[in-house]
């Protein structure tokens, strides 16, 4: 999550301000911190399975072990994010926050985005390159 909204933010200072970084050679955490986000209903465990995603193979990893990594692929999932920060913000900043993490979103989350998967129904034209 915070990575797509660093991507999002428009401006180096957002960039500081929320996610945090160097500045002038000095490392700060950012204000925001991101919580993950996970499925509102669970009426998807009956019936929406689309597909499993694999893990990587071995060769893949250049010699590394491989680890146990069973993802679901679900179809029209709703989910609900977490952000939060550590000082409190005005109504009108939260907006724009929820403002960033809708772009982050319109560029598609999870694996794959490239083939189409992980992209919001409300995303309009592609965002995607």
């Amino acid at each position: 999550m915070k990575g797509a909204f660093r991507r999002a933010c428009t401006s180096q200072e957002e960039k500081l301000r929320y996610c945090g970084g160097d500045n002038n050679g000095e490392i700060h955490s950012g204000i925001l911190r991101f919580h993950g986000g996970y499925p509102k209903k669970y009426d998807w465990l009956n019936d929406s399975l689309v597909d499993m995603i694999h893990p990587q193979e071995d060769w893949q990893l250049n010699g590394g072990e491989r680890k146990t990594a069973i993802q679901l692929s679900l179809y029209k999932p709703t989910l609900i994010f977490g952000i939060s920060s550590v000082k409190p913000l005005p109504e009108e900043e939260w907006g724009h926050i929820w403002q960033i993490w809708e772009v982050a979103l319109g560029k598609g989350i999870g694996s794959r985005v490239s083939a189409g998967y992980g992209q919001i129904e409300t995303h309009g034209a592609s965002n995607l390159l």
